[in-house]
């Protein structure tokens, strides 16, 4: 419904065991909310907080279930330009190849293989990105945790530096 429109104005006047106040009060009565302790980590799935809980160690599952959400149709990660987007996406992807996530095995194994092909489609750091796909493609662990710049992803993939690295 949009800001300040009454629920009666679509759906008429329901009496007084249908108004939501009536109704929030009712439920919040009848159920127990208490939450134990570890049960609900900070609010529900923020995209923001997404990207600085990838530069955290590698392997959380709800670090895992937040990217596998949060990719994009085309199977990338959002950002603000192609050069954000691949490096969000190649940090999720690490993340996955970490907890033997690949192109071939595991239960994330379909948003793998989809970050994969995004990766396949940029135009942007193409040499990294053709090292990373293969480093994927193979199966492989990444050797570093945080990763939080292309620098610390060439580290983890094993590459001492691109500069250095042959075509």
């Amino acid at each position: 419904m949009l800001e300040g429109t009454e629920f009666e104005s679509y759906f008429g006047d329901l009496g007084p065991a249908y108004r939501f106040e009536q109704f929030s009060l009712a439920v919040s009565d009848s159920i127990d909310f208490s939450v134990t302790p570890g049960t609900i980590s900070g609010s529900v799935f923020p995209r923001a907080s997404l990207y600085r809980k990838l530069a955290e160690p590698l392997g959380s599952m709800d670090t895992l279930l937040e990217s596998a959400i949060h990719l994009e149709p085309d199977g990338g990660a959002s950002g603000q330009n192609a050069e954000e987007r691949a490096l969000n996406t190649v940090r999720a992807l690490l993340q996955f190849l970490s907890q033997a996530h690949t192109p071939s095995e595991g239960a994330f194994r379909a948003h793998v293989e989809r970050m994969v092909r995004f990766l396949e489609t940029l135009d942007v750091r193409k040499e990294l990105l053709s090292r990373v796909i293969a480093f994927a493609r193979a199966g492989k662990k990444p050797h570093l945790a945080p990763v939080n710049s292309w620098n610390d992803i060439e580290a983890a993939i094993g590459v001492q530096n691109s500069a250095s690295a042959t075509p």
